[in-house]
């Protein structure tokens, strides 16, 4: 858990290698998947399409493995018992939940982070069509100033043309 935990570090630069090093976490050992949720959030930002559904359906195995873990024990601080009110001096409670419980919450779990992950793709993909719009409408002004530019320019030398061609015909009259 504390490898999964460090590993998250890297999320943004390597987020498939973390992905990878935080599910194997909770299918080997008694730990949990928050660490794999995290990496697919990471991974949600970047991927999409087949390779995001796989990574989604290996952080969902972790998640199932990790719950039906938590489901199959005493644990006071798992997910799945979040709400139940412990009174000092009791015996510890055991919980007894159904089998298809701890399968139900990683699912919805995944969904939650996998539409947190596409939610924050589009922000991102919307910024970077704002700034390309900006760039774009910045460089067609730029264009139109320059085509005014050239416009005046041209009227100019027109004038200019005809001022020189009203006097060399005069010149030539006298």
């Amino acid at each position: 858990n504390i490898v999964a935990a460090i590993a998250l570090i890297w999320r943004h630069d390597k987020p498939w290698r973390v992905l990878a090093m935080t599910v194997a976490g909770p299918l080997f050992f008694a730990t949990d998947a928050t660490a794999a949720l995290i990496a697919l959030y990471a991974v949600g930002a970047v991927a999409g399409g087949r390779r995001l559904a796989g990574a989604a359906a290996a952080v969902y195995l972790a998640c199932a493995v990790s719950l039906t873990y938590d489901a199959s024990r005493r644990r006071d601080y798992s997910v799945l018992t979040i709400g139940a009110k412990h009174v000092d001096g009791d015996p510890p409670p055991t919980w007894s939940l159904p089998w298809w419980l701890p399968l139900l919450v990683a699912a919805v779990l995944i969904a939650i982070v996998l539409g947190l992950s596409q939610l924050r793709r589009t922000k991102t993909d919307l910024d970077v069509a704002v700034q390309s719009r900006d760039k774009a409408t910045a460089q067609s002004q730029r264009m139109h100033e320059d085509m005014l530019i050239q416009q005046e320019r041209s009227r100019i030398a027109r004038d200019m043309h005809d001022t020189l061609a009203a006097g060399l015909s005069r010149i030539s009259l006298l």
